[in-house]
């Protein structure tokens, strides 16, 4: 399943320029990172590969992608997204996970709002072995976590646009 979802993204992306390893508790998961400049995203892109190893309901795998404004520390902490799925269990679009500790060094972003999208942002990888669906990550903070349980995801991510804030901008301030 890696070398597909690898392949995958190279389709999408072309190489990536860094490809980091990270591995704990029975757990392998790298990070590809492209930069901003070699994608027509516009944005830094770190993807997961190794987090589909985990089935989740039926034949249902996922993996992760992050889009960032400014090029950060970001590789551990989508690691540690991508080993959610064999450590804890399903996640789907709307969920959050906090993982402990600050995203990247010197950062007040605590965990990651698995975007609530209608479309995919990547088609998904369907084999006859496996589906593995693409879900966008974004950092929040604490105190938007508990703007999502009161409100839900879908108001968190409309209130971020209509006050002008990109989901992916690694400097912005948290709502209030």
């Amino acid at each position: 399943m890696r070398r597909a979802v690898a392949r995958h993204y190279r389709s999408l992306w072309g190489r990536p320029g860094r490809k980091l390893n990270f591995g704990g508790h029975g757990v392998r998961v790298q990070v590809h990172h492209w930069r901003a400049a070699d994608t027509d995203e516009g944005v830094e892109l770190y993807a997961t590969v190794g987090a589909s190893a985990a089935r989740m309901a039926g034949r249902h795998r996922v993996e992760f992608i992050l889009g960032l404004t400014s090029e950060v520390d970001v590789a551990e902490s989508l690691a540690g997204l991508g080993s959610f799925p064999a450590l804890a269990g399903e996640i789907d679009k709307g969920d959050t996970v906090t993982l402990g500790g600050p995203l990247w060094p010197g950062s007040d972003f605590r965990a990651y709002l698995i975007i609530p999208e209608v479309d995919d942002y990547l088609p998904p990888l369907v084999s006859r072995r496996a589906h593995v669906q693409f879900l966008r990550a974004m950092p929040i903070f604490e105190s938007e976590i508990d703007l999502k349980k009161e409100h839900g995801a879908g108001w968190v991510m409309e209130e971020l646009d209509q006050r002008g804030m990109r989901i992916g901008d690694a400097n912005r301030r948290p709502l209030s």
